[in-house]
């Protein structure tokens, strides 16, 4: 143990946090922060964390960081210790968040803040828990100190992150009220120790896990080891070939659908129906990183299987703007651009052009050729972006064929840039029987001299993670936002030490889904400035490195295939485009049938704008959807989905959460526009000012939004006395009525007489919940005579009036002496439930006397409701040193009472063998010997010879002193 005072180490030992959290009370001020972090740090080694204390000045607000035993060299959290006499208010606890955020955070590069103060913290100072924030007060020290296991805890318990903590209690809330709960978060956010932390809660009941593929499931399994045998863990596929009868026999009380977007298809999603038919009682957890399935018609999993009740959503962009992901270097180019030369080089030989001029073109060709290999060729760029201390990549091909050629490709490429000595390959796809152990062997690879290759088609696009892959090469073109999302996912993941590098060498970056990705960062920055504004928090989004490598030389490419392909060749195969998709929003991948790469065309037209002649511009501008500007499509596409939006619901009111069938996000597009409108051009301004119901004022219009959900949550249940966690179509109104508490000497009487007419409504609900609460209270005492509420006790209605009771108790020093006085005043009321936990233990240690009569219980003794009496007694026996002398009067009057019941048992044993001598002459009692009494004399000695070494020397002294003894 460290170096700690000895009065500390003795309540750890014990593990007595109630006598440790008086004596760290009880300190003088000077010494209660320095002592308090040394206590700190020597429970987190106890509960298996490497530790390194640095407490004091400049310490850039780390008092401990902690390491993962599996990870040493990189820090996994950040403590900062308070032992202050209050609770932290919200200043207080926002300044430790700043100095984190600005000094300790980049200096050891982690972003998991934990803050710690002993008396907890003001309601205010949780709203920072949003940012990377672990807000813990004394319950967490307290189960730091039962869990205190120095010499046997191998790692730390499953650490939640501040982010699915939150997750985590609103999943809790929502199964109050629906068995059924989805969380939709970016892939490598630890969506997995989420559904470890729940599978424990459920340790008692049998659970089933499903996944899409066994190295989900065998990755879900490794976490929680201890739950396997009450845990199944079944594929999807599986499932499907199950009888209703072996789904049945399931018969289990937890179902956790992981990656549930897969739930859409017929064999599987059939299986899940059979599944949660037969077991209409179980909770039901689906996780997911997008629930839409955009090539199925654009089904919403979350609205068919959960009814749209989602604990949290958390895209990509949103984790990686609040820091709970790193941000990646995306490196755009292409790959086949050698390809694309020759190719355009045989469209020169078979073009009507004068040798002269092919000959011209031949040049230009080849010249851009050179340059690319010489400047931006793949090796050259991978030497120039790759970073030393990664060596595992993931390597995504379009098919089979695809990844055998590239699998040769891709190491001549990692050979001619030299970034490693040797390179090593592996391969996972659905033919290979030998994928299982490709994949185990690429997660145990080492060696950074050795570049690690794992090629894959689609089997890792989404669940599985790999903590030390580094960087992903796509050479899968795709406009599939899930497939985009989950390959570049397989490297942005929290807790990662290293920024995630992207090599996009098919340049998917020009496609809709890589823009969508950089407008969709934009935006979350907007809204997370937005955020910390609120709190009176400065701006601290990541910057996200662009490098788009062959934009510039394709369009010098595209400028030469229009000298060979006539511009009204084009401008027709434009034309027809336009008459088939009625629009000229062509995307840049795109190729027509007649193999003219159009949207290559459209991009250079755009880029030459200033140099096309007149007639050319109109003839364009005459297109359905056309655009000189590609950003403009995004606001045109935008502005088509209010549309469609407002012929549906006649108004254009639309929620900040909206997501449009598609899954195009309209209420944040709509929020963009509101806060750029100075910058919006008044044609637009006037289309959205022509639509009904449109509002410019964003805070007015937040409020009526809130207020229309407030009168409807008022119709439908007969009062406003809404929960802070209530949540309706995605949008939380609890939040939204804690907040217009908060504000109301700012509101403005309007407002405040709007509010105070609904029926129930409260400023101060607190008082409400209290005098619910007393009610039962009161209720309790008229039935059971005294205020003895036991923790867990539920009133006939379903009140949780033990919670009520605890919660009183812990913060009597802020409640009002009247409140106080009212408890006071109760029959049995008593403020110190250690005292009435005591009482109980005693009174069940009488029954056990009158029923036995004695009080040798043993320590493993359960009472028949179910009362741990045997711990109990242990705990009592261990305090003894601290015992006031009327309990330990209590316990001595009792029958067979024992201090020390082992050395009781022992000189019992002695006297019974001492008889024996007396009776027979030696001490040589056979093995079944039983006296007279019942007594298993002989079993004693037995069990004295076998623990020879054991015994001390007075008791090894006695027995040998007998006549005849010997431990043969």
């Amino acid at each position: 143990m460290s170096d700690i005072p000895a009065q500390y180490n003795k309540f750890i030992l014990k593990h007595d946090a109630d006598g440790l959290k008086s004596l760290l009370g009880a300190l003088p001020s000077k010494e209660k922060g320095n002592v308090f972090e040394a206590i700190l740090a020597e429970l987190y080694r106890g509960n298996g964390w490497l530790v390194q204390q640095q407490g004091g000045r400049g310490d850039a607000g780390a008092d401990i960081l902690l390491y993962h035993p599996k990870t040493p060299s990189t820090v996994s959290l950040i403590i900062q210790a308070k032992n202050h006499s209050l609770p932290l208010t919200l200043d207080q606890a926002r300044i430790e968040l700043i100095k984190f955020e600005e000094q300790s955070a980049p200096l050891h590069n982690c972003q998991n803040f934990r803050l710690v103060a002993v008396n907890g913290y003001v309601r205010e100072a949780h709203k920072l828990g949003e940012f990377n924030l672990l807000l813990d007060g004394w319950e967490h020290i307290e189960k730091l100190v039962q869990n205190y296991e120095p010499e046997s805890a191998a790692e730390p318990s499953i650490e939640l992150f501040a982010h699915n903590r939150i997750t985590y209690q609103r999943i809790n809330e929502l199964w109050e009220d629906s068995r059924h709960v989805a969380v939709v978060q970016a892939t490598g956010t630890g969506k997995s120790y989420l559904i470890a932390k729940v599978l424990a809660d459920f340790l008692d009941k049998r659970k089933v896990v499903l996944a899409p593929s066994t190295y989900i499931l065998e990755q879900q399994k490794s976490k929680i080891p201890w739950l396997a045998d009450s845990t199944d863990f079944l594929t999807y596929a599986k499932l499907g070939r199950m009888t209703g009868k072996e789904i049945s026999t399931l018969n289990c009380g937890l179902i956790v659908l992981d990656e549930f977007h897969r739930c859409g298809a017929d064999v599987w999603g059939a299986g899940v129906q059979k599944l949660l038919d037969s077991h209409p009682d179980a909770k039901v957890l689906g996780t997911t990183a997008t629930p839409i399935r955009y090539l199925d018609d654009s089904r919403n999993m979350a609205e068919e299987l959960f009814d749209g009740i989602v604990a949290e959503d958390l895209s990509l962009a949103e984790a990686i703007v609040r820091r709970i992901l790193p941000p990646p270097t995306y490196i755009s180019a292409l790959y086949t651009l050698n390809e694309e030369c020759s190719s355009l080089l045989e469209e020169v030989e078979a073009s009507k052009r004068s040798d002269e001029e092919k000959s011209e073109l031949r040049r230009e060709i080849n010249a851009i050729r050179l340059d690319w290999e010489k400047t931006s060729g793949v090796p050259e760029i991978l030497k120039q972006h790759f970073p030393p201390g990664i060596n595992k990549l993931i390597v995504f091909c379009k098919d089979q064929q695809h990844l055998d050629e590239m699998e040769i490709e891709v190491q001549h490429w990692f050979l001619k840039a030299g970034t490693h000595q040797r390179r090593k390959t592996y391969r996972i796809l659905t033919a290979d029987p030998d994928s299982d152990r490709n994949l185990e062997e690429f997660k145990k690879a080492g060696g950074k001299d050795t570049v690690h290759l794992l090629f894959a088609i689609d089997m890792l696009n989404e669940g599985l993670h790999i903590p030390e892959v580094g960087a992903v090469i796509l050479l899968r073109p795709t406009e599939s936002p899930i497939v985009f999302y989950q390959q570049i996912g397989r490297c942005i993941q929290v807790g990662s030490d290293h920024t995630p590098i992207i090599f996009d060498l098919v340049n998917n970056f020009q496609n809709v889904r890589a823009n969508d990705f950089i407008g969709d960062i934009e935006e979350a920055k907007e809204a997370e400035a937005r955020r910390r504004g609120e709190l009176g928090l400065s701006g601290y989004a990541p910057s996200i490195k662009v490098e788009e490598l062959a934009r510039s030389i394709e369009e010098v490419l595209s400028a030469i295939r229009e000298r060979l392909v006539t511009w009204e060749v084009m401008f027709e195969a434009l034309l027809k485009f336009a008459k088939e998709y009625g629009h000229s929003r062509v995307l840049v991948s795109y190729v027509d049938p007649d193999g003219h790469k159009l949207g290559i065309w459209v991009s250079h037209q755009r880029n030459i704008q200033a140099e096309l002649a007149q007639v050319r511009r109109d003839r364009l501008e005459a297109l359905s959807g056309w655009s000189w500007d590609r950003h403009s499509d995004r606001w045109e596409e935008g502005f088509r989905h209010l549309k469609e939006f407002v012929a549906n619901k006649g108004h254009a009111r639309v929620f900040q959460s909206h997501i449009a069938a598609d899954g195009y996000k309209l209420g944040v597009w709509i929020d963009s526009q509101r806060r750029r409108k100075a910058e919006i051009p008044q044609d637009r301004r006037n289309l959205l000012e022509g639509l009904p119901e449109w509002s410019w004022n964003l805070l007015a219009e937040h409020w009526e939004q809130g207020y229309r959900f407030l009168e409807q949550f008022a119709q439908l249940n007969g009062h406003a006395k809404v929960p802070i966690s209530y949540t309706t179509e995605g949008y939380n109104l609890g939040v939204w009525v804690n907040t217009q508490r908060n504000k109301n000497n700012e509101m403005s009487q309007e407002r405040r007489d709007r509010l105070e007419k609904l029926a129930g409504w409260s400023w101060d609900p607190y008082s409400d919940q209290w005098e619910e609460g007393f009610r039962h209270l009161e209720s309790f005492v008229q039935n059971e005579g005294h205020a003895r509420v036991t923790s867990s006790y539920k009133a006939d209605d379903g009140y949780e009036l033990g919670a009520w009771v605890v919660r009183q108790r812990k913060t009597r020093n802020k409640m009002s002496q009247f409140y106080q006085n009212l408890l006071e005043e109760l029959p049995g009321w008593c403020w110190e439930p250690l005292t009435m936990q005591w009482e109980e233990g005693f009174k069940h240690l009488q029954a056990f006397v009158q029923n036995e009569g004695n009080a040798k219980v043993s320590s493993s003794y359960i009472a028949e409701d179910g009362y741990k009496l045997g711990r109990w007694v242990c705990k009592q026996r261990d305090r003894l040193e601290n015992m006031t002398p009327e309990r330990r009067g209590f316990l001595e009057s009792l029958d067979g009472w024992s201090w020390n019941p082992h050395n009781d048992q022992w000189e019992e044993g002695f006297k019974y063998l001492e008889v024996f001598v007396s009776r027979e002459g030696h001490a040589k009692v056979p093995r079944s010997y039983v006296s007279s009494d019942g007594y298993n004399l002989g079993g004693w000695v037995s069990n004295q010879r076998s623990r020879k070494n054991e015994i001390n020397q007075e008791r090894k002294s006695r027995l040998e002193a007998l006549t005849g003894w010997n431990y043969e």
